[in-house]
């Protein structure tokens, strides 16, 4: 009896023991395993890692390069600002006349013929020409105020669709020189013209009848430079305009010629100023 005992928990052992031997190989095929898994996630970490490094340089190559042309765009724009100022103001001012002279009676003006005009604003139509942006922005800034006050106004705005677009009531915005001058060539109004750059005398010398306005409302160097034709252009224009005015009372030593000369911001009165103008009375006060 004691004999069969030891022997059945002799072979309780051995089956604990084979139990315990197949888990432990279980658990070294699962060991063997995940070691090869994180060998290989390892080995793919590195890839993706070599694979970043190679991608930053070629980012950190790329915005040198970009640097580098940022650089040599910014050169070049420097240079064809100097080329700019020193084309001759003659040159300049004789190849935009001949271009208007010769193309002005060719185009269509069915977009300013169609603006219905009452009797009452005939002399009421008051014209930007085309400027530097800042010379824009202060025209937009005068006409779109004296547009409200029953003016018919344009200025000049290249990026539009059409050939003259309404913004708003009285309120017009045009793109093309060419077609305003042939329009203003076919009609019986004498508008007043808002010059702000000696530049543009070379459509407004081409416009037989007209109230000039002249407006100076930046640094010399930017509205006519230092070129003597174009500093004489200048006092010229101070000497024919019906009207001066300027934006900032540090410009008013550019108008001392004209003891009439006055400051305008919009919606700070001086709208008697442009109906003495217009009915041909003299301003005598020095603002």
């Amino acid at each position: 009896m004691i004999n069969q005992m030891n022997m059945d928990s002799s072979g309780d052992k051995r089956l604990d023991q084979e139990h315990l031997e197949i888990q432990l190989d279980k658990l070294k095929s699962v060991y063997k395993k995940k070691t090869l898994e994180i060998i290989n996630l390892e080995k793919e970490t590195e890839t993706i890692s070599k694979k970043l490094t190679s991608v930053d340089l070629q980012i950190n190559d790329y915005m040198e390069k970009l640097q580098i042309l940022q650089i040599q765009i910014d050169s070049l724009e420097i240079s064809l600002n100097n080329a700019r100022l020193q084309v001759p103001y003659e040159n300049d001012y004789t190849n935009r006349k001949h271009y208007y002279q010769a193309t002005y009676d060719s185009v269509d003006t069915q977009c300013f013929s169609r603006i219905p005009l009452k009797i009452g604003q005939l002399k009421q139509v008051i014209i930007s020409l085309d400027g530097m942006d800042f010379q824009i922005k202060r025209a937009n800034e005068l006409l779109g105020d004296l547009a409200d006050r029953d003016y018919v106004c344009f200025h000049f705005e290249r990026d539009i669709e059409k050939d003259v677009e309404c913004i708003s009531e009285n309120n017009y915005v045009y793109k093309s020189e060419v077609q305003l001058l042939s329009w203003l060539k076919s009609v019986n109004i004498v508008p007043v013209i808002l010059v702000n750059s000696v530049q543009q005398t070379a459509l407004l010398d081409l416009i037989e009848e007209k109230y000039i306005w002249y407006d100076v409302c930046n640094n010399s160097d930017l509205m006519w430079g230092e070129q003597a034709a174009s500093k004489l252009k200048h006092f010229e224009l101070l000497e024919a305009a019906d009207l001066v005015t300027y934006s900032d009372r540090k410009w008013k030593r550019y108008t001392l010629l004209r003891h009439d000369s006055m400051i305008w911001k919009p919606y700070e009165g001086c709208y008697e100023a442009l109906i003495k103008m217009i009915f041909g009375e003299s301003l005598n006060d020095d603002n």
